[in-house]
């Protein structure tokens, strides 16, 4: 199951004024990722020549994880261009809730209104654990690691909850630590997270929607999205940008494999190790795309996808 995550600024490469039209792109291939798989691949057919072709989409609800690490690279950036201003927080917090908010207000006003008057099972309305609350503090995500059940209709939310508790550390890290320290933070985090999974998987019964939908289990990509936001601000940006091509290409064998064998997202293999495999490779492809080596992400149709990714 795919959320909803918000994506955004444009991040700043070089220059505060510049911008990079084919991040938009990017930004439009995850949400597009999202809308198939919920659409299509996430959904079961009966047709057997179908189910023969039917591996190729079977990790397109990965999409949420290219979100990750596009959120990771853009709010990191600014975090890391705004580390010395006076306003640092509160500029920060503004505008997250100015683009967050009022949306994600309407959406709750409407589960509110439609759950108690809407018979049967449309949109999952009558089927809920996740007490309102927890929609109003961004803490879903927990409710729905416990009892592995991701909470009806309002469910989708569970990657913004992710993406706000993101938003209320990363600016304490980027601002309390010198860039040396962050990189040891971002580092312990992408190695700690896959064996966070792990113990989880041990230790938890029905432990892999835990893993899906929990903050620390789903750092690696975003700490891989800021990793790059610090290379393309350092001396060796060219190098860097010139490792997408190569990372993509390593990791797509093995993710054709893990797509091949149909595994889910809370799968032993998925869970453990797969998640960071699909961070890397996603990483891979931001590096191709602040590099212009993919200009096909510029075409104004998928950037106007992009540019409407948090509505859809």
């Amino acid at each position: 199951m795919a959320g909803a995550v918000e994506v955004r600024d444009q991040q700043v490469i070089g220059t505060p004024a510049s911008r990079i039209p084919s991040l938009d792109g990017l930004r439009g291939v995850a949400i597009a990722l999202v809308l198939v798989w919920h659409g299509f691949f996430g959904q079961f057919v009966r047709s057997n020549i179908l189910q023969k072709f039917w591996w190729i989409g079977s990790l397109s609800w990965s999409g949420v994880d290219l979100f990750f690490v596009l959120s990771g690279f853009l709010i990191g950036g600014i975090l890391l261009d705004a580390r010395q201003s006076p306003n640092y927080f509160s500029t920060f917090y503004c505008r997250r809730a100015f683009r967050i908010l009022p949306l994600y207000a309407v959406l709750l006003l409407a589960y509110v209104i439609l759950r108690p008057t809407v018979a049967g099972d449309w949109f999952a309305l009558q089927v809920t654990s996740v007490p309102l609350a927890a929609f109003l503090t961004f803490t879903q995500n927990f409710w729905m690691a416990v009892p592995a059940n991701f909470g009806g209709g309002a469910g989708i939310t569970w990657s913004l909850a992710i993406e706000e508790q993101f938003y209320l550390l990363a600016p304490l890290v980027v601002r309390c630590l010198n860039r040396r320290g962050l990189l040891r933070v971002l580092i312990t985090v992408v190695v700690g997270a896959p064996l966070l999974r792990l113990l989880i998987l041990w230790k938890i019964k029905d432990g892999g929607i835990a893993t899906y939908v929990l903050m620390p289990c789903r750092a690696d990509a975003l700490s891989i999205g800021v990793l790059c936001a610090i290379a393309m601000r350092s001396s060796i940006a060219g190098k860097v940008t010139r490792l997408g091509l190569p990372l993509t290409i390593a990791l797509a064998l093995p993710l054709l494999w893990l797509s091949w064998c149909r595994y889910t997202p809370f799968s032993w293999p998925m869970a453990s190790f797969g998640y960071s495999l699909l961070a890397l490779f996603y990483g891979g492809c931001l590096l191709l795309s602040v590099s212009h080596s993919a200009s096909w992400l510029e075409w104004k149709p998928l950037r106007w996808l992009g540019s409407i990714a948090y509505g859809t």
